[in-house]
C-alpha cells in the first residue's frame, strides 16, 4: 500500500504475475524462469541452493542474469559442468556420426561381398560350362579314336585273311606246279 500524492488517499496495489515472480510468490513463474539443465544437476546441494538463492535475489532485484551474483567457486563449477555437458554432447554426436559411417561402411562391404559372390558364381558357372564342353569334346575324340581302332582291327583282320588266302594259294601252287589240283 502507498499514498497517492495528489489526493492523499491510500491506494492498495494488486500484484501482477510479474511482481509475484520478482517477490517469489508465484512458483510457476519462478520455475519457468529458472533454467536447470543436465550440467546443473552435477552440482552439490550446497552450490545448488546458492544458485537458487542467487536466482531469487536476482528476481527480487529484477536483474535478468542470476549468474552475475554467484561466487567465483560456483561460477567455476557451473563452467566445468557446462563444459562437461558440451563435451558429452560432442562425444554423443561423434558416436552418432561414427555409427552412421560404420553402417555405411558395412553396407558397402556387404555390397562388395555380394558382388564378389556374384562374380565367383559366374566364374564357376563359366568353368563348369567349359569343363562340360571339354568333356563332350573329349568323349567325341575318344569315340572317334575307338572307331579308328576298330577300323584298324577290321583292316588287320582283312589283311590277315588276305595273307592267309595268299599263303594257301602259294601252298597250292607249290604242291601242284602245273596248276592242276
Amino acid at each position: 500500500m502507498h499514498t497517492n500524492g495528489d489526493t492523499n488517499q491510500t491506494v492498495k496495489e494488486v500484484p501482477s504475475k510479474e511482481t509475484d515472480a520478482r517477490l517469489g510468490t508465484n512458483n510457476d513463474v519462478i520455475d519457468n524462469n529458472m533454467i536447470v539443465n543436465d550440467s546443473l544437476l552435477s552440482l552439490n546441494p550446497k552450490m545448488l541452493s546458492q544458485l537458487e538463492a542467487a536466482s531469487e535475489t536476482c528476481s527480487d532485484l529484477n536483474v535478468g542474469d542470476p549468474l552475475l551474483n554467484l561466487s567465483p567457486e560456483l561460477l567455476a563449477q557451473l563452467k566445468v559442468a557446462s563444459e562437461k555437458q558440451k563435451a558429452l554432447d560432442i562425444k554423443h554426436q561423434a558416436r552418432k556420426r561414427l555409427a552412421q559411417a560404420t553402417l555405411r561402411t558395412n553396407e558397402m562391404k556387404a555390397g562388395l561381398v555380394r558382388e564378389q559372390h556374384r562374380l565367383i558364381m559366374a566364374e564357376l558357372q563359366a568353368r563348369l560350362e567349359q569343363a562340360q564342353t571339354q568333356a563332350e569334346r573329349n568323349k567325341e575324340v575318344h569315340e572317334l579314336e575307338l572307331e579308328y581302332l576298330k577300323q584298324q582291327v577290321s583292316l588287320s583282320k582283312l589283311q590277315n585273311k588276305f595273307l592267309a588266302e595268299k599263303l594257301n594259294l602259294l601252298k597250292t601252287k607249290t604242291q601242284h606246279p602245273d596248276g592242276f589240283g
